[in-house]
């Protein structure tokens, strides 16, 4: 069983981290229901959705400001072996 969130956010913060664009990932409605949150919370530009049926994929644009990427340093707290939950306000 792999960890398609952990694998997510990885994915994204190594893309910016690399200078990437874009970034393409296996739909999934968790995946783009968090690429959601993302975009209303601005780190990333925008998700598309491509491709039909098995081939779906989401496309992800990500921000950056004056050069910088929007997300580095991700860290998960929960994990599927032990959930962890923290108020950040």
């Amino acid at each position: 069983m792999t960890d398609s969130i952990s694998n997510f956010i990885t994915q994204l913060q190594n893309a910016s981290l690399a200078g990437k664009a874009t970034v393409v990932f296996p739909h999934s409605n968790l995946i783009a229901s968090i690429a959601d949150v993302l975009v209303a919370k601005g780190f990333i530009k925008s998700v598309s959705k491509k491709g039909k049926k098995v081939q779906k994929s989401l496309e992800i644009e990500l921000a950056s400001v004056n050069g910088k990427p929007r997300i580095s340093g991700v860290l998960r707290l929960s994990k599927p072996s032990k959930c962890l939950y923290r108020d950040w306000e």
